[in-house]
């Protein structure tokens, strides 16, 4: 069975959920809701609502039953070898130092106990966003560029302010990172585990570690009654705002570096 999405209905969702997203905004109100204590961001959920048709559900039990055969273990470990390494080598060029944040406990420790529960409660929306983009994936001969694009644009209105055009450059930064992490776990990996534990942990590692003062991004991935987090980790100012970035580039790049070592095996 072909699994088809027009480009008319990707169009349509990426207009539609911005429209929303912006309307959201501008009366000052949440892009996402917590049901039944799992988290929902409009840009996670409502594209996958525009352009699923019914043909398409048997995608979703092939999804879970048939994942394809990868190293789950081996990428996982490469993540969080590559967080640590980082924090290290910041650590000895003194770059860094362990910080004395408000709800160093209550937050910050209770938040890698709750590492499961928040994994849990999550994963639907990243259930929803996997779908899309492998519904995207089969629908188009360019689908890297096509799900890199469609990526950035479903959370455009979260980026681009409605009322001050004031940028936050290294928030956009970290993001188009994310989006190319994202882009390549759904077109060279596809595994729906795999995307679920690896895009939350790289968002849920680089907040913890370094703090946001986002109220969204605290809202969604901890705890709903905390608006910021100041991170586990005193930086230097002069790099505290390249940070995220940076973690986010060099998990890209110990990807990268993982899939070339794989096609070198099976070459």
């Amino acid at each position: 069975m072909e699994y088809k999405v027009s480009s008319g209905r990707l169009l349509l969702a990426v207009i539609l959920v911005n429209a929303v997203g912006y309307a959201l905004k501008y009366f000052e109100l949440d892009t996402f809701i917590i049901l039944l204590g799992f988290r929902f961001h409009l840009g996670a959920v409502l594209p996958l609502l525009v352009v699923i048709k019914a043909e398409h559900l048997s995608l979703i039990k092939e999804a879970f039953l048939h994942p394809p055969l990868i190293n789950f273990g081996k990428v996982i470990l490469t993540f969080f070898l590559t967080a640590l390494l980082f924090l290290s080598v910041l650590f000895l060029i003194n770059k860094i130092e362990i910080g004395d944040p408000e709800y160093f406990y209550e937050f910050g420790l209770s938040s890698i106990v709750d590492y499961p529960i928040y994994l849990i409660w999550n994963s639907i929306q990243f259930i929803f966003l996997f779908f899309f983009f492998s519904l995207v994936n089969k629908s188009f001969k360019i689908s890297f560029i096509v799900i890199l694009v469609s990526s950035i644009l479903i959370f455009a209105y979260e980026f681009i302010p409605i009322k001050k055009m004031i940028f936050n450059f290294e928030s956009i930064a970290a993001f188009l990172l994310l989006c190319i992490i994202l882009t390549l776990t759904i077109k060279f990996f596809n595994n729906i585990y795999l995307f679920i534990v690896l895009i939350f942990s790289t968002l849920w590692f680089s907040l913890l570690a370094f703090g946001t003062s986002s109220s969204v991004l605290v809202n969604l991935f901890f705890a709903a009654r905390y608006t910021e987090w100041e991170g586990f980790f005193a930086a230097d100012i002069n790099i505290s705002g390249f940070l995220i970035p940076a973690s986010y580039f060099l998990i890209l790049l110990s990807l990268l570096a993982l899939l070339l070592i794989g096609k070198r095996k099976s070459a």
